[in-house]
């Protein structure tokens, strides 16, 4: 029979070599430990006893929740040294030697001055600890939006809404890691912020994503020039307006941040660059028109581009993604909007065609309507930087007089991935010592 025993700890030693803590590893420097940020979710009351059921174990709370822990899931996530390396925190028990029948010996609460801890003797023998703070974090009750893997929660905004964009400082952002810290999280709440103060020269949106991490390259390179060209293999090397959209969703993993370097401004009428928050209007659609909903979140539509790059010779891409791509919960997680690059593919039932292309124009409408779109001509030295996977751009068409063959307007563009930016912003939060970023 399982036995349930309460030890209470005040002295700062462990016995337990296989402790794994979150706030004591570093306190107490000499417990063999791998250390896990971000286990900063601590219960909201006392835990009254331990129990099983199920299967599982069971954490019952003097407010009366309950917190089920199957068996199986905590040997498998056992997090000491002989099952998790430290540096990498990859498994090292692999499923080939996991017993999915498992079960528990004995279960202990462990107190340290306020700090509880589960220890669980395996029926194998193994002694695994648990960190309550940190099984309160991965509860399977717990609402996935709380959970440690979202970063943070995203901002909707439209046009009145944006009060102002985030703006930073160029060298602050190089030498201050609190203030690189806070641009990222703007990108990911907000979608976008402005970098000012930087050089108006090639480089400096390299110096940028390389303290990030490095450039996603395309098939135009890891850095693009856009500006006009008497051959152009875009519109965008044009000066015609050009409608909101989103970068190259001909591939099938969409670059994940734009950064967009202006180096030189047409001093003429035009040449503002536009935007809109994609998801905003997915949410508007979603509340407004379900059945319009529907189909851009389950019909795939194909995106395509072709053409020559003297660094890969002639290519041709092509994907097809549904416009709006759902998380599990049904919410728009990511937009997928090009007008220029759309194919002719759609996956739609014929008889619904018709629905569908009033669904697409009910997004563009909503795009470029003057609630959700707002204008900004950038100024030479201003980096602007936006989520690829939400916020659309577009630009105001502009002339380049003949008298005045000089006066054009020039950009430096590239991208980062997501995945990228996100271990940045762990990386650096634990360093800080921040830990709240899933509020």
């Amino acid at each position: 029979m399982n036995t349930l025993r309460f030890i209470f700890k005040l002295n700062n030693t462990c016995k337990y070599s296989t402790c794994l803590t979150s706030r004591r590893c570093e306190k107490y420097p000499q417990l063999a430990t791998n250390h896990r940020p971000y286990c900063n979710v601590s219960p909201t009351t006392t835990i009254r006893t331990l129990r099983e059921r199920e299967s599982s174990l069971v954490l019952e709370y003097e407010n009366g929740k309950e917190l089920y822990f199957p068996h199986v899931w905590l040997r498998d996530n056992c997090q000491c040294k002989q099952c998790v390396d430290p540096s990498s925190l990859n498994k090292l028990i692999h499923l080939k030697h996991l017993n999915i029948h498992i079960s528990t010996k004995t279960t202990e609460l462990v107190s340290f001055g306020g700090s509880n801890e589960i220890r669980v003797t395996w029926d194998d023998g193994h002694v695994s600890i648990f960190p309550e703070e940190w099984l309160n974090r991965l509860s399977f009750q717990q609402k996935y939006e709380d959970r440690a893997v979202i970063i943070a929660k995203k901002k909707l905004w439209t046009r009145s809404s944006l009060d102002e964009v985030p703006s930073y400082n160029f060298n602050d952002i190089l030498t201050n890691q609190n203030m690189f810290l806070d641009w990222l999280m703007s990108l990911v709440t907000s979608g976008i912020a402005v970098i000012h103060d930087a050089p108006t020269s090639y480089g400096a949106i390299r110096e940028i994503a390389d303290k990030i991490s490095y450039l996603r390259k395309t098939v135009y390179g890891e850095t693009f020039q856009v500006i006009s060209k008497p051959d152009p293999s875009s519109i965008a090397y044009t000066t015609i307006a050009l409608p909101q959209h989103l970068d190259q969703p001909q591939y099938t993993y969409i670059p994940g941040v734009f950064l967009m370097h202006c180096l030189q401004q047409t001093p003429h009428s035009g040449g503002e660059s536009i935007f809109s928050d994609g998801l905003a209007v997915a949410q508007r659609i979603k509340e407004t028109d379900p059945y319009s909903f529907q189909l851009l979140s389950e019909t795939h539509m194909s995106y395509q581009d072709s053409g020559f790059e003297p660094a890969v010779g002639r290519f041709k891409i092509k994907s097809i993604h549904p416009v709006f791509q759902l998380d599990h919960h049904g919410n728009v997680e990511k937009f997928k909007w090009n007008d220029h690059t759309r194919g002719s593919e759609i996956l739609i039932e014929w008889n619904k065609v018709k629905d569908y292309y009033r669904a697409m124009k009910l997004v563009y409408e909503l795009l470029e309507s003057e609630e959700f779109a707002f204008k900004h001509k950038l100024v030479p030295g201003e980096l602007i930087a936006f989520d690829n996977t939400r916020v659309t751009h577009g630009r105001v068409g502009y002339t380049i007089p003949a008298d005045s063959p000089s006066d054009i307007r020039e950009l430096e563009g590239a991208y980062v991935d997501w995945d990228e930016i996100y271990s940045r912003i762990r990386v650096i939060a634990e360093e800080l010592g921040v830990k709240n970023l899933n509020t």
